[in-house]
C-alpha cells in the first residue's frame, strides 16, 4: 500500500464541523506508479479534477450530475417569478410572487388562454432589461391570430406596452411590439418560419436595454430590432409586466386566440443565447 506523509493531521479530524478530510492529491502518472494498493483507497486526481477510488482492479472516478432547478434551468439566477401554470397561477420560484388569475383554467397541459383571460403578476417588477420565456401550444386553426401576448406599463403618461407573437399560416409568423402613449410606436416583424411545431414552442421576448428588443423561438434568435420612442421616454418602453395572456393596442386589449401556456419564466435580466438554449433543452415539462 502506498504511504502518504501527513503534514497537517488536523485535516483528518472527522469529529468537528469546521474541518474537512483532504485526500492525497496526485496526477494520473503518479497514481499509476503506486503499488500495493488496497481496495477502497481514494485519491484526488489533479489531472482529471476528480475524486477516484481503487476497486481492487481499476481506478473509478466519482462523478455527480447536477439537476437543473425547474425555476431557473440556466443556473445563473435572476429569476423573478416562475409560473408552471399546470394547477394555478402561483409562483414556484420561491420568491412568493403569486399572480392573480383572471379566468384562466389549468390542467396538466398548462393554463388555457383564450377569450381575453390572463394572469397578472404582482406589482414591483421594475427593470429596463428583462427576459420572458414561455412554452406555448397553439390550439387555434385560424390564420392570422395571436399565439402569445402580454402587456406592461411604464407609469405616468407613457401608458401601456405590449408584445405579441402572431402565427399567420404554416410558413409565416410575426412579432409585434408597441408602446402606447399619446401617439404610439411600433416594432413589427414578419418572416418565414421553419421551426414552429404543432406541439409546445418556446417563445422568448427580451427587452435588452432602452429600446432594443429581441425575440427567439425554440432556441433560435428570430429578430432583433429597435422601437423608436416619440414621447421622451427616459429609458425604454418596458418596465413592468402587467398581464400575461393579452396585449393592448390602439386603445383596446388584444387577446390570444386559444393557446396553452406552460412554464412561464420572468427574469430580471437579459439572458444570453446559451442560457436560452439551456431553457429550451430543459424542455416544456
Amino acid at each position: 500500500m502506498a504511504n502518504t506523509k501527513i503534514t497537517n493531521p488536523e485535516l483528518f479530524n472527522l469529529g468537528g464541523s469546521t474541518s474537512a478530510t483532504q485526500l492525497p492529491v496526485m496526477t494520473t502518472t503518479q497514481r499509476d506508479a503506486m503499488t500495493g494498493l488496497s481496495t477502497g483507497e481514494m485519491i484526488f486526481n489533479s489531472t482529471t479534477d476528480k475524486v477516484e477510488y481503487w476497486d481492487g482492479t481499476v481506478w473509478y472516478s466519482i462523478t455527480y450530475e447536477v439537476t437543473a432547478n425547474p425555476a431557473d434551468p440556466t443556473g445563473n439566477g435572476g429569476i423573478w417569478a416562475y409560473y408552471p401554470l399546470t394547477a394555478n397561477s402561483n409562483d414556484s420560484s420561491g420568491n412568493g410572487r403569486n399572480a392573480t388569475n383572471n379566468g384562466v383554467s389549468f390542467s396538466a397541459d398548462g393554463g388555457r388562454f383564450t377569450g381575453g383571460n390572463s394572469i397578472s403578476p404582482p406589482s414591483g417588477f421594475i427593470n429596463f432589461g428583462y427576459t420572458q420565456t414561455c412554452w406555448v401550444k397553439d390550439l387555434s386553426t385560424l390564420n392570422g391570430h395571436r399565439v402569445f401576448s402580454f402587456n406592461g406599463h411604464v407609469g405616468g403618461y407613457y401608458g401601456f406596452t405590449t408584445s405579441d407573437f402572431y402565427y399567420y399560416n404554416s410558413s409565416s409568423y410575426g412579432f409585434f411590439t408597441n408602446q402606447r402613449s399619446t401617439g404610439g410606436t411600433y416594432y413589427y416583424t414578419n418572416n418565414t418560419i421553419n421551426n414552429f411545431t404543432s406541439g409546445y414552442n418556446l417563445v422568448v421576448a427580451q427587452f435588452v436595454s432602452g429600446q432594443l428588443v429581441k425575440f427567439s423561438l425554440n432556441g433560435q434568435t428570430l429578430q432583433t430590432g429597435t422601437v423608436s420612442i416619440t414621447s421622451g421616454n427616459p429609458g425604454g418602453p418596458w418596465q413592468t409586466v402587467r398581464e400575461i395572456g393579452r396585449g393592448f393596442s390602439n386603445g383596446a386589449y388584444t387577446n390570444v386566440e386559444d393557446s396553452y401556456f406552460r412554464n412561464y419564466r420572468l427574469y430580471d435580466r437579459t439572458l444570453t443565447d446559451a442560457e436560452i438554449i439551456a431553457i429550451y433543452n430543459y424542455g416544456s415539462v
